[in-house]
């Protein structure tokens, strides 16, 4: 009897988690309900993975001091679709790059693009802080810019924040650039018919999130925790 021990790390977070497969874990393994796959399912599972990248993307290359920005509409000039919002954050991005290479300064973000509780769609942009703020402000032209520096006790939260926002449900599109650094994923299969219920963190670090259940698509028992470093 195995199962498949997941770690990413990712900047000053590590993410576990902890599960059985139809290869590894058939026998005397208590089952949640049946799932039939399909094209939902499979829909679903893929939307489930993209978010957990993300997650993991944000905390690999963003900190505190880093920017989070919001670019918003005025109300005369709000897009119709999605799809007309999504030509206008390439254009921004298109013309903040365009700027930043002249000086030789990279251009490190990840964006997401919603639609909000009340229909109106806007951006939002974690940023590297590595270039004066004047040049965002003065390049989007349809509203308002909206720059804090980031205060969290985790890039966890935020990362969470920013695939879910408002409403977990809202039309959202996602966006990164390309030279953004990758987690490193590593896999163990350990053989034990179980694993510790109640996770240790590791020295230094905290756990600041645990999820314990039934996988929601294989139905076998899953476990996933996320710890921080705090010194």
């Amino acid at each position: 009897m195995a199962y498949i021990e997941k770690t990413i790390i990712a900047g000053e977070h590590i993410f576990k988690e902890k599960s059985f497969s139809a290869r590894y874990g058939k026998k005397n393994i208590p089952r949640g309900p049946n799932w039939n796959e399909c094209s939902e399912v499979q829909r679903r599972r893929n939307e489930l993975l993209k978010k957990k990248r993300i997650v993991w993307n944000i905390c690999t290359n963003f900190k505190k001091s880093d920017w989070w920005v919001t670019l918003t509409y005025r109300r005369t000039e709000r897009p119709d679709s999605m799809v007309m919002a999504k030509k206008q954050r390439s254009r921004f991005i298109r013309r903040l790059r365009e700027k930043l290479k002249k000086k030789d300064i990279p251009l490190t973000y990840t964006a997401m693009t919603e639609r909000g509780v009340k229909g109106g769609l806007h951006h939002h942009f974690i940023i590297k802080n590595v270039f004066d703020i004047g040049i965002i402000i003065s390049l989007w032209e349809h509203g308002k810019v909206h720059i804090e520096n980031i205060y969290t006790d985790s890039m966890y939260d935020l990362a969470m924040y920013f695939v879910k926002g408002d409403s977990e449900k809202s039309e959202k599109d996602f966006t990164s650039s390309r030279n953004m650094k990758k987690p490193k994923i590593r896999y163990r299969i350990i053989q034990s018919e179980r694993w510790t219920s109640t996770p240790r963190a590791k020295k230094h670090y905290e756990i600041i999130h645990r999820f314990d259940g039934f996988h929601d698509f294989s139905g076998f028992p899953y476990q996933e925790y996320v710890m921080v470093r705090r010194c």
